[in-house]
């Protein structure tokens, strides 16, 4: 998920949104942040918020899963697609 986000395939908000039914809502995220933006390592995290690093694993798989069925990431169409759906929406 991370590459995909920085190949830019996937979309990404710009203010992270934090779910507060999941566990540690406070600190969420931050750690989605530091994860998808900025490159740090689950153990890297779990150093900093003293939790495990399975711990960050799991709470990153339960934000994507939340962020995608609301919408907040989606795929977003290579540029070939893109353009051969206007060229045959212009030839119709």
């Amino acid at each position: 998920m991370r590459q995909a986000i920085w190949n830019r395939q996937v979309s990404f908000p710009a203010q992270v949104p934090s779910f507060p039914r999941q566990h540690s809502a406070d600190i969420q995220w931050r750690i989605v942040t530091l994860y998808f933006v900025r490159g740090w390592t689950p153990e890297e995290l779990a150093d900093r918020y003293r939790v495990t690093s399975s711990r960050i694993r799991q709470l990153l798989r339960l934000w994507v899963e939340c962020a995608r069925e609301l919408g907040y990431l989606q795929e977003i169409p290579a540029e070939e697609m893109v353009a051969s759906e206007t060229e045959k929406a212009t030839a119709a």
